[in-house]
């Protein structure tokens, strides 16, 4: 897959390949495409929110190269963004290269998915060793970490502030209770 799709998009050379690739579909002549061209037009077509065309694409790409590597990863994690987790891991199970980078991140991310942190963050940290600690990767794992830590620290005040919050609420419920009958007031004017 091309690193940079969005200026790779706007290419002559990709277009051309986008084009040959739609005038296949329309008039349904075979045409070979290598894996890599597949994938990057599958990657065009979800950029653009057309999934199914995206998924038309990336289909087509492993009927042509069953054991290709980049688009069993766009499959699966098209599985996995869908939800489909347990069909998403099938697809990545498929993947020969378990040691590819793509192949790890996309690891990592169906760890996360299943709130699996600590192995997910064994994953993301073996890629920093292994990429000498390179910044893509290692802004990645900090921001993955980050975020997710953040949600997690989110969730966590969210919660007790909705627990004081409830609590609260109950008290004060239970105290003008207690004292709207302590005092004779009817039932009417507690709802005021």
């Amino acid at each position: 897959m091309n690193n940079d799709l969005s200026s790779y998009f706007e290419d002559p050379e990709f277009k051309d390949l986008l084009s040959k690739y739609e005038g296949m579909v329309e008039s349904h002549t075979p045409t070979y495409f290598d894996a890599e061209e597949l994938t990057d037009i599958a990657e065009y077509y979800a950029t653009k929110g057309e999934e199914g065309k995206a998924e038309e694409v990336i289909d087509f790409a492993l009927r042509l190269h069953p054991n290709n590597t980049d688009a069993l990863v766009f499959k699966s994690r098209s599985l996995y963004i869908k939800g489909k987790l347990s069909e998403a891991y099938q697809v990545m199970n498929l993947i020969e290269d378990t040691s590819d980078r793509e192949v790890k991140f996309l690891q990592a991310d169906l760890l996360m998915e299943e709130h699996r942190m600590e192995e997910a963050e064994t994953i993301y940290q073996e890629l920093a060793k292994s990429e000498n600690e390179s910044f893509e990767v290692l802004y990645m794992v900090l921001s993955k970490n980050s975020i997710m830590n953040k949600k997690i620290k989110i969730a966590k005040v969210l919660f007790w502030i909705g627990f004081a919050i409830g609590a609260l609420l109950a008290a004060v419920c239970i105290i003008v209770f207690v004292l709207g009958f302590a005092t004779g007031l009817t039932e009417e004017m507690l709802y005021y």
